[in-house]
C-alpha cells in the first residue's frame, strides 16, 4: 500500500475538504456534466433541487453494519452453486 496524497476523485464523486475546521464537501457535478455531454443535453436549463442543501450531516459515535438485501441475494446465489458443485 502506497499513500498517494489527499483523495481528490473517486467513483464519479469530488472530494474536497478543509482540514483547519474539519469539513469535507462531496458533489459529482463533474460526472453530471459528462453525462449531460453524452446525452446531449449539456444546453439544458437546471431546477432547484427538492432537498434542503443547507443539512448538516453528524457523524455517528458507532456504525453498526446492517443486512442489505444485496449482501442477501450473494450469500444465496453463492450457496446455489456450492449445491450445484456438491451434486456433480
Amino acid at each position: 500500500m502506497k499513500d498517494m496524497g489527499e483523495i481528490k476523485n473517486c467513483l464519479g464523486f469530488r472530494i474536497t475538504g478543509d482540514r483547519e475546521y474539519g469539513k469535507i464537501w462531496i458533489d459529482q457535478e463533474d460526472y453530471l456534466r459528462q453525462v449531460l455531454d453524452r446525452f446531449h443535453m449539456s444546453s439544458c436549463n437546471p431546477i432547484s433541487t427538492p432537498v434542503d442543501t443547507n443539512v448538516k450531516l453528524e457523524k455517528k459515535s458507532s456504525c453498526n453494519p446492517i443486512s442489505t438485501p444485496v449482501d442477501t441475494n450473494v450469500k444465496l446465489e453463492k450457496n446455489k452453486s456450492e449445491n450445484k458443485r456438491r451434486r456433480r
